[in-house]
């Protein structure tokens, strides 16, 4: 069984969701990891998400 960090967990339209840091904190965790992040969304697509 996987364990994903719940920081990676963005919702199915892409928008960035909770966070129990905060939403900023989520999105800078992203952006360090090399997720783009625009305007509070990921682009499922261009991480060939399944939707």
């Amino acid at each position: 069984m996987k364990t994903i960090p719940c920081h990676r967990v963005v919702c199915s339209d892409g928008k960035i969701g909770g966070y129990a840091g905060g939403t900023s904190k989520k999105i800078e965790k992203l952006r360090k990891e090399g997720v783009l992040v625009k305007r509070g969304r990921v682009d499922l697509m261009l991480y060939k998400a399944r939707v």
